[in-house]
């Protein structure tokens, strides 16, 4: 049964799918490298060599992270601003996109700008954040379909 929308803010079916799929796909390649970086030991290798499934994980995710950007764009106007308008769900919109800010400065600054003396620690605010994105979409998810909290 199609859910009873009379504004703009609710997103089509086709939407939320390429929206929750990009979503899983980002994170599950995320969590593919944390795995990998921090778990998974190859045989007959030192300790501290990448596993050889690192840089297909990060390639992945990379793509991933792009079409997450192309998600966010179609969000921007008829969903964000039309709630921002409307006055529902602004906390958890507000906190979900101030994650998704987070991660696309931190993803920038890994890939262009970090250096040896910061790059652990950009690394570790990006993945903590990614950790979170999930929790948080579906925070704002749940209290968007009740109805959202005004203001």
């Amino acid at each position: 049964m199609p859910r009873m929308c009379f504004d703009r803010v609710c997103l089509e079916r086709w939407h939320r799918i390429a929206i929750y799929a990009v979503t899983a796909l980002t994170t599950v390649s995320g969590l593919a490298w944390l795995w990998l970086h921090y778990f998974v030991t190859t045989p007959g290798r030192p300790a501290r060599a990448p596993h050889p499934l690192e840089p297909l994980s990060l390639k992945i995710h990379g793509a991933a992270a792009m079409l997450m950007l192309l998600c966010l764009g179609t969000l921007l106007l008829p969903h964000m601003l039309g709630a921002w308008r409307l006055g529902r769900n602004r906390y958890p919109g507000g906190l979900l996109a101030m994650v998704n800010l987070l991660l696309i400065l931190t993803g920038y600054a890994l890939y262009y700008v970090s250096t040896e003396e910061n790059h652990a620690f950009i690394s570790a605010v990006h993945w903590i954040t990614g950790l979170l994105l999930p929790v948080v979409m579906v925070l704002h998810i749940v209290t968007g379909r009740r109805g959202g909290p005004r203001g």
